[in-house]
């Protein structure tokens, strides 16, 4: 699923401020933000996940956690050569240029083929469910599974979270291997998270 990077891109502490406009005289309790206000923006601001890593859809916090680690590296070719990828992982995948490039399905959004980015990825899941993949660029996600699209179920991303842009969630079936699909990428090189929470 694509959507505009910047439309969607995105402990501790915060009494002391309360605290210094109650210090102040009368009016400083009348002007003190609601209880909590300071200290909830402080938490948020110092995340250990980055700035603007809050208020998702769904919970992230796994994702969040692959994504402020090392990533394997991963080249991702055509639908007939798709490099094998696991969940749980984080991976550094690059891309091919999409001019010419050979998707398993046509994507269900059409990109701008001349200076975009695609490749595809081969994933057996543990088990079925739900697949979550999750993206830190700008790029469209799809689904196929025997030689169908699968329609995504939910979707969530921030405008300002450091290290994660977008996620896209679709439904499974329990042992059918399936291609996620990138397309419509502007930049050669993306992250990528494959997970299945608990349904």
């Amino acid at each position: 699923m694509k959507a505009s990077k910047r439309s969607w891109r995105r402990g501790c502490c915060g009494t002391g401020l309360a605290a210094l406009l109650v210090m102040g005289g009368p009016s400083g309790a009348a002007d003190a933000p609601p209880a909590g206000a300071a200290s909830q923006r402080t938490a948020q601001e110092h995340s250990p996940h980055g700035v603007g890593c809050t208020g998702f859809r769904y919970d992230l916090g796994r994702e969040l956690k692959l994504f402020a680690g090392r990533p394997e590296q991963l080249v991702a070719g055509p639908a007939d050569a798709a490099a094998p990828a696991a969940t749980e992982r984080l991976y550094e995948v690059r891309l091919q240029p999409q001019e010419g490039f050979k998707f398993a399905v046509a994507p269900d959004k059409a990109t701008v083929a001349d200076g975009s980015y695609a490749g595809v990825l081969r994933v057996q899941p543990r088990q079925g469910g739900v697949l979550r993949v999750t993206i830190n660029e700008q790029a469209w996600l799809d689904v196929v599974v025997d030689g169908v699209l699968m329609t995504s179920r939910d979707h969530t991303g921030s405008a300002n979270c450091e290290l994660l842009h977008k996620s896209v969630e679709f439904p499974i079936t329990a042992g059918k291997p399936l291609l996620v699909q990138i397309s419509g990428s502007t930049v050669p090189t993306v992250k990528l998270t494959l997970t299945q929470p608990p349904t």
